[in-house]
């Protein structure tokens, strides 16, 4: 269990810099109220759209990780991954949340066991009929 959520928390970051954002940035985004507790909440909706948008986002990474790999050019590379960032950003977007949204709760996953646990079953609860299985071994 413990290592499907280092994986998880791994391909977070991977889906956050794919997004164009780098780890200090991330760590950079705090409202400066010190009110750290209070921030680290994230109701269940966020988490579920969260959830979405990370599906989503696992889909078009799947898609573009080949396309990129096979590519022959920088300049077609650079196409390539323009439009597959892009798509991220649409996943996103159209999951009801912001990217400063997505990213902040993306941080808070890293360091927060409870946070991590509530997502993965949220993420089982959405999985199709004998996905969840198959997600779990990856």
């Amino acid at each position: 269990m413990h290592s499907n959520i280092t994986r998880f928390a791994r391909l977070l970051l991977a889906a956050a810099l794919t997004l164009g954002v780098s780890a200090p940035a991330l760590a950079g985004q705090s409202s400066g109220t010190g009110d750290e507790p209070a921030q680290d909440k994230v109701s269940r909706a966020d988490l579920e759209k969260f959830a979405s948008a990370y599906s989503e986002i696992r889909g078009v990474r799947a898609e573009y990780m080949p396309k990129i790999q096979q590519a022959s050019g920088k300049e077609e590379k650079a196409k390539l991954k323009k439009e597959g960032q892009q798509q991220m950003v649409q996943a996103v977007r159209s999951s009801g949340l912001e990217i400063a949204e997505y990213q902040a709760i993306g941080q808070k996953l890293n360091s927060n066991k409870e946070l991590q646990a509530r997502l993965q079953n949220i993420m089982q609860d959405q999985a199709p009929a004998g996905e969840s299985d198959s997600s779990q071994a990856q």
